[in-house]
């Protein structure tokens, strides 16, 4: 298990925890893990395909190989 530095901080919608992860490889499994975790139906955003999600999957299975994602 890798150790994370967390920071919890109140804000006007509620409480944030802040994560930190030691390398890209470590926040990209940590993200999938998140995921996994809540189990969405949806995932929306702005330019959801292409720009955010997008990009973290490619750059996922570019550089580590991961195609589980």
């Amino acid at each position: 298990m890798v150790d994370r530095n967390s920071v919890s901080l109140k804000g006007p919608f509620g409480d944030a925890r802040i994560d930190e992860e030691d390398s890209e490889l470590d926040l990209i499994n940590r993200l999938i893990d998140i995921v996994r975790e809540f189990d969405p139906d949806i995932l929306a955003g702005y330019e959801v395909q292409s720009s955010s999600w997008g990009y973290i999957i490619e750059r996922a299975r570019s550089r580590y190989g991961i195609i589980y994602l």
